[in-house]
């Protein structure tokens, strides 16, 4: 069952609430219909009376943004459409959850996990099968990737790791970017679209590894603070630990952090709060406040 939101004030928005068995399959099939021919996984033996599928879009200034969960499927785009470029897209993808999708496209083979994030040329047919895939998809129509005929010609699937400063970057904007969707207004769209989009395109240029460096201090600042957050709990954190994990130099992470008063100050800060948070439950679960402290990588208990 599907419900819509296009009011005035709110971004174009369609989701589909979890169903289960010929309904689900017949309706994913509809949608994915303009790009691919879907089926079931042959690897899991298939039945569509088991099939189910949950899914939420939303539309950015031309720019298609969804969240969706399907079980095992097999999807394939034939020459015909990538010919005809109907659906004709590139898209950006971030399976979470712990689904995988294997597949090949022009005798390049590919793997999506929830360990990676994949951008996929759609000019080329192209097979593939998952099992259980969740993820967040942006789809950008070609012509606005500035790259679009080196992917088209040369590399048609890219896939960075999440541990690489790329694939932390690219992870953490599109987060971001889905967490601000159900706030954000029509009058956003141009921006956010603008804003994943710049991001995009200097991180899949043809011209060597684009450097973190020259992306604007947004996304950056946005990857850097997840990843902080993810290990407030280690005593040592510090601007060292972003140098290592975004190969950028002290002073490319001293200017992403200006705005924020600072690495060492945002730190302090995020432990201040989750040491609030743990201290205001204290009631219902008794804890001495030095542990607390400890939890959250204060190891001079007199200072905190």
């Amino acid at each position: 069952m599907a419900t819509e939101d296009g009011t005035p004030d709110k971004l174009p928005h369609v989701a589909f609430h979890p169903t289960w068995g010929e309904e689900a399959f017949a309706l994913w099939h509809a949608i994915g219909k303009p790009g691919y021919e879907l089926g079931l996984n042959p690897e899991s033996r298939p039945s569509r009376a088991s099939f189910h599928l949950g899914a939420e879009f939303y539309e950015l200034d031309g720019l298609v943004f969804c969240h969706t969960h399907a079980a095992q499927a097999s999807y394939a785009r034939d020459q015909r459409r990538a010919k005809q470029g109907e659906a004709d897209c590139i898209t950006l993808q971030l399976p979470i959850g712990g689904g995988v999708e294997r597949g090949v496209t022009i005798d390049q083979p590919f793997t999506m996990a929830s360990d990676r994030i994949s951008v996929r040329d759609w000019s080329h047919p192209f097979d593939t099968v998952s099992q259980q895939l969740e993820q967040l998809a942006l789809m950008i129509p070609r012509e606005r990737v500035i790259a679009r005929d080196f992917l088209h010609e040369r590399q048609p699937v890219i896939t960075w790791g999440l541990r690489t400063p790329q694939g932390r970057v690219l992870a953490s904007a599109m987060h971001t970017l889905w967490e601000t969707m159900p706030s954000a207004s029509a009058s956003d769209g141009p921006a956010l679209a603008a804003g994943i989009l710049g991001l995009v395109n200097g991180l899949i240029a043809p011209d060597a590894r684009p450097q973190l460096a020259h992306l604007s201090a947004q996304p950056l600042l946005g990857a850097m603070q997840r990843f902080l957050d993810e290990r407030l709990s280690e005593p040592t954190l510090s601007a060292d630990d972003l140098m290592a994990a975004f190969h950028c130099s002290r002073a490319t992470i001293y200017r992403v952090f200006r705005e924020v008063g600072g690495v060492h100050a945002y730190i302090r800060t995020q432990r201040l709060v989750r040491c609030f948070r743990d201290l205001r439950r204290l009631q219902s679960a008794p804890r001495r406040v030095y542990e607390v402290a400890e939890r959250w990588g204060f190891t001079d208990i007199s200072h905190f």
